[in-house]
């Protein structure tokens, strides 16, 4: 096995460890969404997803990694709001009925947002700094 080898092969089993906690983890926030449903809380708690990105890039202290957990945990918590939309029926946020596009947004954050295609093969680019929405 070349040193190559080996490397991915280590790869390999942090994934295999790294999609098992991220099953314990929806389930978890399942129950969560399940709870907010009950108690009428919005999925969506801006403050809170703040707090766990502060909390957990406060856990390295290399700068690139810092903006690394932050944009992990940013798509986590987008998938968990999704999954908990989902199990309400609801459309995610910002649900431009007029387009037929769903575009779940965290306003919280300002930056670009990379640009998506939607299954009806429409392209959204949004910049929430400067306001400006193009679809070419």
């Amino acid at each position: 096995m070349t040193e190559l080898e080996q490397y991915r092969q280590e790869i390999d089993r942090i994934d295999g460890e790294l999609v098992q906690l991220f099953l314990e983890r929806m389930a978890v926030t399942g129950k969560v969404g399940e709870y907010k449903q009950r108690a009428g809380i919005p999925v969506l708690d801006a403050g809170r997803e703040k707090q766990v990105i502060a909390a957990k890039t406060a856990l390295t202290d290399d700068p690139a990694r810092k903006a690394d957990v932050a944009a992990l945990y940013e798509e986590i918590m987008a998938i968990s709001r999704r999954q908990q939309r989902n199990a309400e029926g609801q459309q995610p946020s910002g649900h431009l009925a007029a387009c037929g596009l769903c575009v779940d947004l965290c306003l919280f954050r300002l930056h670009t947002v990379p640009p998506c295609l939607f299954p009806s093969g429409f392209w959204l680019s949004i910049s929430i700094a400067q306001s400006q929405c193009s679809a070419p």
